[in-house]
């Protein structure tokens, strides 16, 4: 049983005017942020159209891959120069597909039937000993449906009787098409993204339904639809975003969706942890060729799914010609950093830190948590991290942000401070910066802190502080007020220092220790017990 990892095939015009619209494409300026790496294979494409004469002569495009018993087993869709129907093909690694020899598994409906003209697989999923289909179906008058077929061995197919079981409406949004994009099938419910468009087939965007139906029928579309949006116009994703597959990683599930206008298209992903709620990258993951490829103007319909080793998509891809084809890309792990921190320092005042940092990107960005942990002697001992403060993100940005936290230590009596950031997003998913050290923060004022132990055998540290350069000298006394040992005499730079005093030729007693300056004179008492 396949849970995540499909695509749709769908198009929000009839596919000879989309072919047709892409011989338009400009070339689309590449601007990189914070993304996933994918690796396009060195000899794509990797599924072609079929010899001269064939159902899938013109083009063959991607439309959904369920791996299994070591088989990748792939649905997609094939164009003759006027319909367009869903194909089968087999693979052992991905990259080298047989077409099964009795292609179409899928045509089209009788003559008269919403699904005449053309059928787009949308997905299919293995639930118990069934193979589900769920595709758009048309009747060349650009009113697309959403349909479900049943296989036992994915290949023979059964049209619903109900059919189509997904129609348009009735929120103005997918008031003129719907289409199956990706289903998942979990806790005995099936969720479904889906694609809809609104009056006029210009606006497309993306929506979540779903049903306990065993036969993944009678859908129930979410109240807040659509569950992903348009970016803004002019943004890469705009007039319309199209769901091709959502995959898990580690608890966040990522949705790979082709956008843009019909003179370009490229892939991009969005996240979300609850399948509603989704957050988009502001860049493409996936960019078109170069110029002179076989896809240097448009790519589109992902396909994602992990095969226990990496992340496969394959993809639809084209360069304005009638002879569309199939990619393949790779990446090894989804993992992104959010936000791309590129400095992150500290200053130091009389009594306070100054803490500073800059983002070069930012994806969904909740905030800074800001961490620190103090050390009364060296930085070798087990760091004790506390929250001591927040500073809200910017969301989602391509440009570069400062911040700037002022942590007031005055009352600490540490000699040495390290900090670091936790980066949390929107989502719940973190990420801590590297952490930086402030050695002998300057107090405000003159300052000689409590021993520590006290009492003590035999030893015990002295920490005091200094807010400019100064001499000093720190001396022990008995309780008669003898001297019995000098700690330090000399300048020392302003800071807070630490000195170990050792009373082992001692006897157990009350002792003082005392700070003289210029300007300052403290004493404090220890308890020395042998």
């Amino acid at each position: 049983m396949k849970n995540f990892s499909t695509h749709n095939f769908n198009l929000s015009l009839n596919f000879v005017y989309t072919v047709l619209f892409i011989l338009l494409l400009p070339l689309y300026p590449m601007v990189y942020g914070q993304n996933i790496p994918w690796t396009k294979f060195a000899d794509n494409p990797v599924l072609e159209p079929g010899p001269s004469g064939s159902w899938d002569d013109e083009s063959v495009g991607v439309g959904c891959v369920i791996f299994e018993n070591s088989t990748y087993k792939m649905w997609y869709n094939g164009y003759d120069g006027t319909f367009v129907r869903i194909g089968y093909a087999t693979s052992m690694d991905g990259i080298l597909w047989t077409k099964y020899e009795l292609n179409p598994v899928l045509d089209l409906g009788v003559s008269g039937q919403w699904d005449d003209y053309w059928v787009l697989i949308g997905d299919v999923i293995h639930v118990d000993t069934i193979y589900h289909m769920w595709y758009t179906g048309d009747d060349g008058l650009l009113n697309e449906r959403g349909g479900h077929a049943t296989s036992p061995d994915g290949i023979v197919w059964t049209r619903d009787p109900e059919n189509p079981v997904l129609e348009p409406g009735p929120a103005s949004w997918e008031v003129e098409n719907v289409g199956p994009g990706f289903v998942s099938f979990e806790d005995d419910t099936f969720h479904m993204w889906y694609d809809g468009s609104s009056s006029g087939g210009t606006f497309w965007r993306v929506g979540y339904a779903t049903t306990t139906n065993p036969y993944g029928k009678h859908w129930t579309k979410y109240a807040n639809n659509p569950v992903l949006n348009i970016g803004s116009s002019g943004n890469w994703d705009y007039p319309r975003v199209q769901c091709g597959s959502v995959t898990k990683y580690l608890d966040t599930l990522y949705m790979f969706y082709y956008g843009g206008d019909f003179f370009i298209s490229e892939i991009g992903f969005a996240r979300s942890t609850d399948r509603v709620n989704w957050f988009k990258h502001p860049y493409p993951c996936l960019y078109k060729g170069s110029v002179g490829s076989w896809e240097d103007y448009y790519v589109s319909n992902p396909f994602v799914l992990h095969d226990g080793i990496e992340y496969k998509m394959w993809y639809w891809g084209g360069n304005g010609e009638y002879d569309a084809k199939t990619g393949l890309a790779t990446v090894s792990t989804l993992m992104i950093v959010p936000v791309e921190l590129t400095s992150f320092t500290s200053t130091t005042q009389l009594g306070k830190v100054i803490l500073n940092w800059t983002t070069a990107t930012e994806i969904n960005n909740l905030g800074f948590e800001i961490e620190r942990a103090s050390f009364m002697t060296t930085p070798g001992q087990e760091k004790l991290w506390r929250t001591i403060g927040f500073i809200e993100g910017h969301g989602t940005t391509t440009e570069p942000k400062e911040y700037t936290y002022l942590d007031d230590i005055s009352s600490l009596q540490a000699t040495s401070l390290v900090y670091r950031l936790k980066q949390m997003d929107f989502l719940g998913t973190y990420e801590y910066s590297d952490e930086v050290l402030v050695e002998n923060p300057a107090p405000v004022d003159y300052v000689l802190y409590q021993n520590y132990p006290n009492p003590f055998n035999p030893t015990t540290t002295i920490t005091f502080g200094i807010p400019i350069k100064t001499h000093i000298t720190l001396k022990v006394f008995n309780a008669v007020g003898e001297e019995v040992a000098q700690l330090y005499n000399g300048e020392k730079e302003a800071g807070r220092y630490t000195i170990e005093f050792n009373a082992a030729g001692l006897p157990s007693g009350i002792y003082y220790y005392q700070l003289r300056t210029g300007e300052f004179v403290q004493t404090k008492k220890m308890l020395l017990l042998k």
